[in-house]
């Protein structure tokens, strides 16, 4: 017999169940246990009841406009170089006592590690390159060297066939002058080069001299410091001197001077050459008024000491020089000066 429904004492059992459930309360949670799904007003509530002072933080939170999250982006070198930086403070001995007297010690390494890197990769960059060069000699390359080569000795032979060819067509004189014009061409250039390295005409003696000890028959030996002999100041050498006649020159007047300073002296001169005291005595004219204009600059003063004459020596040694033409003259002496004050 087949079940069409629910039996009349099942549904007065229902009846009855939810006539027992009618009269009870709605189950509430009790406290400290959560519900299965809340939604957001749900949580803020339960966040108020279980923990105020959690829930007021957020509140705050939610209520300050200004805050923004920043992003923060470091980049690869900073990063390497704070690494770097926390490697030498992290060091022991030596390298964490240098660091403290030189901060800077961080960058330096670690721009000789960079550029140990960089090298590193060229090196090992080039080392590859050279493995596949080895590698396409040893393989493709090989055979496309072969055919090459091949290719060459065949144009090679081609052009020599075409020569010959040419060649045979030409006349018997013609022929002649093409060996003769070969010959010529091949025993100029063996010339040329045998002139440029080992030459083709060798002298008995060498025309150069390298040193005196080559044609030297005997040999001396001496001591500069006290065998030696001055070539200017030598007895045996003739004195290129030439006295200048007295000069008398007016001195700049100064506090500490008269009103009429004077100077009059009488000099010699020494050339280096006869030339230049020929030179001078047919210009005496031109140079003793070049050593007055040069001397009355002076004052009593600066000329009334050994060095203050000395200082003027030079200065008429260097004014005397730039007036010659024939040389120059080594040095100014003094016969006799007299100085007013």
């Amino acid at each position: 017999m087949s079940d069409t429904g629910p039996s009349a004492k099942d549904t007065a059992t229902q009846d009855e169940i939810d006539a027992q459930n009618s009269g009870k309360p709605e189950s509430v949670a009790l406290p400290g246990e959560f519900p299965d799904e809340l939604d957001e007003a749900g949580i803020e509530k339960l966040l108020e009841d279980e923990a105020p002072e959690f829930s007021s933080s957020l509140k705050e939170i939610a209520s300050d406009t200004d805050l923004e999250a920043k992003e923060i982006s470091i980049s690869s070198d900073e990063q390497a170089l704070s690494e770097e930086i926390l490697l030498w403070q992290e060091a022991q001995g030596f390298r964490k006592s240098l660091y403290r007297i030189f901060p800077g010690i961080a960058k330096v390494s670690l721009r000789i590690k960079a550029i140990k890197f960089q090298v590193f990769f060229w090196i090992r960059g080039r080392w590859v390159h050279f493995k596949n060069f080895l590698y396409f000699l040893a393989t493709d390359g090989r055979a496309q060297l072969f055919k090459k080569i091949k290719s060459g000795l065949q144009k090679l032979g081609g052009f020599f066939s075409l020569m010959g060819g040419f060649f045979g067509r030409l006349s018997a004189l013609k022929k002649l002058m093409f060996v003769v014009l070969i010959l010529g061409v091949g025993f100029t250039g063996a010339f040329l080069y045998l002139s440029l390295t080992r030459g083709v005409i060798h002298s008995s003696e060498n025309p150069y001299l390298g040193s005196l000890q080559d044609v030297a028959s005997e040999v001396y030996e001496y001591d500069p410091a006290s065998e030696s002999e001055a070539f200017y100041d030598n007895l045996r050498a003739s004195d290129n001197l030439l006295l200048l006649p007295k000069i008398v020159v007016n001195l700049k007047r100064t506090e500490k001077s008269g009103p009429n300073p004077m100077l009059a002296f009488e000099i010699f001169v020494e050339g280096v050459v006869p030339e230049v005291v020929v030179e001078i005595k047919d210009r005496e004219a031109a140079f003793r008024d070049l050593i007055q204009r040069q001397v009355e600059e002076w004052t009593f003063e600066s000329l009334d000491s050994s060095q203050g004459k000395k200082d003027l020596l030079e200065k008429l040694q260097k004014e005397i020089n730039g007036a010659l033409t024939t040389g120059s003259i080594r040095r100014v002496l003094i016969k006799t000066i007299v100085l007013k004050p």
